[in-house]
């Protein structure tokens, strides 16, 4: 499981293409119950994983509708990996696997980016925005 630190940081970079300010990082530690000392260990659960990605992507309704609406599902996918450092999905196995998940999810992009975010967090071993 990927710290909260690590998952916060990592919804940014998939969501909004960008490292977290620290208003908005200090907004997300308060809105799960901890502080900076406790998300550099304390570890995020599929739980919170969904609760978070949802209310990212409603706080941020605009910009995440403006950003990725228009999008086909292949795309929208594609455009998260290019978020994490601008490697496409491979077409077959990479692609089919987020499709079949985002379908799972009832084609909700917000969770599905989050369970995105995690997935990368959890491979990687490290926090994508540093």
């Amino acid at each position: 499981m990927a710290t909260i630190q690590s998952y916060i940081n990592g919804l940014y970079t998939v969501m909004y293409n960008r490292v977290a300010d620290s208003s908005g990082y200090n907004y997300w530690l308060g809105t799960l119950g901890v502080s900076a000392t406790t998300a550099a260990t304390a570890t995020i659960n599929d739980a919170q994983v969904l609760q978070v990605a949802s209310a990212f992507a409603s706080t941020q309704a605009t910009y995440f509708t403006s950003q990725y609406a228009a999008l086909s599902d292949s795309a929208f996918i594609t455009q998260l990996y290019s978020n994490l450092g601008g490697n496409a999905a491979i077409a077959g196995s990479d692609l089919v696997y987020w499709q079949t998940a985002l379908a799972q999810l009832g084609g909700d992009r917000a969770k599905l980016a989050g369970e995105f975010a995690n997935a990368f967090i959890n491979y990687a071993g490290t926090d994508p925005a540093g």
